[in-house]
């Protein structure tokens, strides 16, 4: 199991980013459709459980939906592990052990074999956490 951090406006920014028409400036249809198709996830009260599949359905609508060329030219699968990759990189997404607390304005991402839990608030972290 992986732990990710990561503070969800970042993260809003980074998904808007793969739509965006504007060459790295502020886009705010990219950023009005990535939080239309997130917000539900990454700004729930206290978590919320995503599947896989509904996971890459999610980045298939990203993909879908850029204006970069550069993007679209890019086979899917290539696409989903440079943009990790990618996140990664630019620190908006951590990799954590599971002695690491939230802090306000984070979320942690807990990586199961068919489910994606995404925490929000310190309680309900530290339960998933004592479970593990």
């Amino acid at each position: 199991m992986t732990i990710i951090k990561t503070n969800p406006q970042k993260l809003l920014l980074a998904f808007a980013l793969i739509m965006d028409k504007n060459n790295g400036r502020f886009d705010y249809r990219a950023v009005a459709l990535a939080y239309e198709e997130l917000k539900s996830y990454i700004f729930a009260k206290s978590l919320a459980v995503l599947s896989k599949k509904r996971f890459f359905q999610i980045l298939d609508f990203f993909y879908e939906k850029s204006s970069d060329e550069r993007i679209k030219k890019m086979p899917k699968d290539k696409f989903f592990r440079r943009y990790f990759k990618y996140l990664i990189k630019k620190g908006i997404l951590k990799i954590s052990n599971a002695s690491y607390s939230l802090t306000q304005n984070e979320i942690a991402i807990f990586i199961f074999n068919e489910d994606i839990v995404i925490v929000r608030e310190l309680q309900a972290f530290n339960q998933i956490r004592n479970l593990l």
